[in-house]
Protein backbone atom coordinates (compact mmCIF):
# COMPACT_ATOMS: atom_id res chain seq x y z
CA UNK A 1 0.00 0.00 0.00
CA UNK A 2 1.40 3.37 -0.92
CA UNK A 3 -0.45 5.36 1.75
CA UNK A 4 -3.85 6.22 3.04
CA UNK A 5 -5.85 8.79 1.46
CA UNK A 6 -9.01 10.70 3.00
CA UNK A 7 -11.46 12.64 0.44
CA UNK A 8 -13.73 14.90 0.74
CA UNK A 9 -16.14 15.59 -1.90
CA UNK A 10 -20.36 16.15 -2.16
CA UNK A 11 -20.69 14.74 -5.24
CA UNK A 12 -21.16 10.76 -4.78
CA UNK A 13 -19.84 10.14 -8.57
CA UNK A 14 -16.49 12.45 -7.47
CA UNK A 15 -15.57 10.20 -4.18
CA UNK A 16 -16.57 6.95 -6.29
CA UNK A 17 -14.39 8.18 -9.05
CA UNK A 18 -11.33 9.14 -6.62
CA UNK A 19 -11.64 6.05 -4.55
CA UNK A 20 -11.77 3.89 -7.63
CA UNK A 21 -8.79 5.38 -9.19
CA UNK A 22 -6.81 5.65 -5.57
CA UNK A 23 -7.35 2.01 -4.86
CA UNK A 24 -6.30 1.02 -8.05
CA UNK A 25 -3.00 2.87 -7.59
CA UNK A 26 -2.76 0.85 -4.71
CA UNK A 27 -3.61 3.52 -2.10
CA UNK A 28 -6.20 2.98 1.01
CA UNK A 29 -8.98 5.31 0.23
CA UNK A 30 -11.94 6.65 2.65
CA UNK A 31 -14.41 8.77 1.30
CA UNK A 32 -16.59 11.44 3.43
CA UNK A 33 -19.49 13.53 1.96
CA UNK A 34 -18.48 16.54 3.75
CA UNK A 35 -16.36 18.75 5.87
CA UNK A 36 -17.87 17.65 9.16
CA UNK A 37 -17.80 14.02 8.89
CA UNK A 38 -14.29 14.00 7.68
CA UNK A 39 -13.65 16.17 11.08
CA UNK A 40 -14.57 13.14 12.81
CA UNK A 41 -13.15 10.39 10.77
CA UNK A 42 -9.76 12.17 11.20
CA UNK A 43 -10.20 12.10 14.66
CA UNK A 44 -11.47 8.60 15.06
CA UNK A 45 -8.62 7.70 13.00
CA UNK A 46 -6.42 9.30 14.98
CA UNK A 47 -7.35 8.13 18.16
CA UNK A 48 -7.09 4.21 16.26
CA UNK A 49 -3.19 5.12 16.15
CA UNK A 50 -4.05 5.77 12.47
CA UNK A 51 -2.80 8.55 10.58
CA UNK A 52 -3.91 9.90 6.61
CA UNK A 53 -0.93 10.64 4.21
CA UNK A 54 -3.01 12.35 1.85
CA UNK A 55 -6.06 14.64 1.82
CA UNK A 56 -7.59 15.68 -1.21
CA UNK A 57 -10.74 17.77 -1.08
CA UNK A 58 -13.28 20.24 -2.82
CA UNK A 59 -13.83 23.49 -2.16
CA UNK A 60 -17.36 24.14 -2.63
CA UNK A 61 -19.26 21.90 -0.37
CA UNK A 62 -22.94 22.54 1.06
CA UNK A 63 -21.97 22.07 4.53
CA UNK A 64 -19.31 24.37 4.79
CA UNK A 65 -17.05 26.48 3.09
CA UNK A 66 -14.29 24.48 1.88
CA UNK A 67 -11.15 27.12 2.81
CA UNK A 68 -12.67 26.79 6.48
CA UNK A 69 -12.95 23.29 6.81
CA UNK A 70 -8.94 23.38 5.00
CA UNK A 71 -8.02 25.84 7.93
CA UNK A 72 -9.60 23.47 11.19
CA UNK A 73 -8.00 20.51 9.15
CA UNK A 74 -4.42 22.17 8.97
CA UNK A 75 -4.85 23.50 12.84
CA UNK A 76 -5.21 19.91 13.72
CA UNK A 77 -3.08 18.18 11.17
CA UNK A 78 -0.61 20.83 10.34
CA UNK A 79 1.89 18.20 8.65
CA UNK A 80 -1.00 16.46 6.45
CA UNK A 81 -0.39 16.98 2.40
CA UNK A 82 -3.48 18.80 0.39
CA UNK A 83 -4.92 18.63 -2.81
CA UNK A 84 -7.47 20.63 -3.52
CA UNK A 85 -10.14 20.41 -5.71
CA UNK A 86 -11.06 24.11 -7.16
CA UNK A 87 -13.24 24.01 -10.14
CA UNK A 88 -16.75 25.26 -10.17
CA UNK A 89 -18.19 22.21 -11.15
CA UNK A 90 -21.59 23.93 -12.84
CA UNK A 91 -22.30 26.13 -9.51
CA UNK A 92 -22.39 29.32 -9.25
CA UNK A 93 -19.99 30.91 -7.11
CA UNK A 94 -19.62 34.83 -6.61
CA UNK A 95 -15.81 35.51 -7.26
CA UNK A 96 -15.29 32.60 -9.06
CA UNK A 97 -14.59 30.93 -12.43
CA UNK A 98 -13.99 27.34 -13.46
CA UNK A 99 -10.66 27.07 -14.90
CA UNK A 100 -9.74 27.21 -18.74
CA UNK A 101 -6.86 24.77 -18.19
CA UNK A 102 -6.52 21.71 -16.60
CA UNK A 103 -3.16 20.79 -14.74
CA UNK A 104 -2.64 17.12 -13.94
CA UNK A 105 -0.37 15.98 -11.33
CA UNK A 106 1.79 13.39 -12.09
CA UNK A 107 0.62 9.33 -10.97
CA UNK A 108 3.46 9.72 -7.90
CA UNK A 109 2.15 12.99 -6.45
CA UNK A 110 -0.40 11.19 -4.34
Amino acid sequence: MKGRVLIIDDEAEIRRNLTVGLTQEDYSVVACPDGISAIHELNSARNRGIAYDYLVTDIFMPDIDGLKILKVIKNQYPDLPVLVDNRVRGRKADGYRPLRTQHRLPRQTI
